[in-house]
């Protein structure tokens, strides 16, 4: 049985050097913010292909990499309520100042955004069950939603 999955196949080669930080506040055109361990930097040309084949594109999201060994308070940055998706990939909720319940692949509804908690990219990315859970829960929340 064949799966509709369009970003199986990709193969990362190298990665774009840009800047991530949290420098830029929630405006009506960003949705979604994607936090990420720091030493997934290298990660972030496959997330970009996985939110693009989503429909997600640059202008919606921004990636906020968080230091080893620290946290950044969610509430303090205002995304909360401000920002439709928070995406947690490889940060436990505790890391962005949440008390969340340890699941995976599952919206989780908080003050009006919705937070989701996902594997490490370095984790989904050579993983074609992975791959395709995120696939689904994306096509789900930004496709056929």
């Amino acid at each position: 049985m064949g799966v509709n999955n369009p970003f199986i196949r990709y193969k990362i080669y190298s990665t774009p050097s840009s800047s991530s930080g949290p420098d830029r506040d929630p405006g009506s055109s960003l949705r979604v913010i994607c936090l990420l361990p720091e030493q997934e930097e290298g990660m972030q040309a496959f997330l970009q292909k996985v939110l693009a084949a989503a429909r997600i594109y640059d202008n919606v999201y921004q990636v906020v990499l968080i230091p080893e060994g620290e946290s950044i308070a969610i509430s303090d940055q205002k995304w909360l309520g401000n920002v439709e998706y928070i995406f947690l990939f490889g940060v436990v909720g505790s890391a962005a100042g949440l008390q969340l319940k340890r699941t995976s692949y599952q919206v989780q509804p908080l003050a009006g955004s919705k937070i989701i908690q996902l594997p490490a990219l370095s984790r989904i990315e050579p993983n074609t069950q992975e791959k395709q859970k995120l696939w689904n829960l994306l096509k789900k929340e930004f496709i056929d939603g």
